[in-house]
């Protein structure tokens, strides 16, 4: 099999779904922090198909025995398939919900399969703080350069005021971001902040729909003409938009809601 069949026939209703024609442009899109080579997956999956080397992970609430027997089975009597049985449980601790995942590996066989794994060329490194960021700004076009750290000074901003923790990737090819994540958060925010070449902001639309719903209206019009969807992107960022992008890491923190009166009955 080759990439064009398996994602222009047999997966073209999901890309589609997703607004998308490629596996490495889903992966693009909702990569947050820079580090994602469309090339060397692209290369990787044309290689594992054309091997016929696959890796099912099947993701369950509990596991009967008679398929932790049939997986165990199959992954050893299959030379290029490698088979993953996860169980999920759920726990309620205090007002959060903690989802534990737990691997059930039946009698394997050696790790020896056949799947296709290429290293990466380069690797990104992430780095707390935006100093990094800060020092190639340099590298980018003279005219970029104000952008750049206009953008830099926002999120400055919202780290000032607890609103976000920054984090910036090195990359490859020339590429840095700037990560406001949300406090108490894995690495996640509702924007990115990219200098490849120039400034540009990547929106992280799942990320906003979760964390900051009511804010949404305001970015998509501070936003418009560009779009505001899973890692679409502008490289225009007027006051409105950086304003109501505050509001957003505003209410994503729970600060909106603290600030907004009371109403007395």
């Amino acid at each position: 099999m080759v990439p064009a069949y398996l994602e222009g026939v047999i997966l073209q209703t999901h890309l589609r779904k997703l607004n998308q024609q490629t596996i490495a442009g889903v992966l693009q899109a909702d990569d947050q922090l820079g580090d994602f080579d469309a090339g060397i997956f692209d290369s990787g999956l044309r290689e594992s198909l054309a091997a016929g080397a696959f890796r099912l992970v099947l993701v369950l609430d509990e596991a009967p025995e008679e398929l932790v027997r049939l997986t165990g089975y199959l992954d050893a009597v299959a030379d290029k398939l490698q088979i993953d049985l996860i169980t999920v449980s759920a726990y309620q601790i205090g007002e959060n919900q903690v989802v534990v995942p737990q691997r059930i590996d039946p009698e394997r066989k050696s790790e020896s399969h056949d799947v296709v794994r290429q290293a990466p060329v380069n690797v990104a490194r992430y780095v707390a703080g935006s100093e990094e960021f800060e020092t190639v700004i340099d590298l980018a076009p003279e005219s970029k350069r104000p952008r750049l750290h206009e953008l830099l000074e926002w999120a400055r901003k919202l780290e000032h005021r607890g609103l976000a923790s920054l984090v910036t990737t090195i990359g490859t090819a020339n590429r840095w971001v700037l990560k406001p994540t949300i406090p108490g958060t894995e690495r996640t925010g509702l924007i990115s902040i990219w200098n490849e070449k120039g400034a540009y902001i990547t929106f992280h639309s799942t990320v906003i729909t979760r964390r900051a719903p009511r804010s949404l209206p305001a970015i998509e019009q501070a936003a418009a003409p560009a779009q505001v969807g899973q890692g679409t992107t502008t490289r225009s960022s007027p006051p409105e938009l950086l304003n109501a992008l505050e509001r957003a890491y505003e209410e994503a923190s729970g600060l909106s809601s603290r600030l907004e009166p009371t109403s007395v009955g």
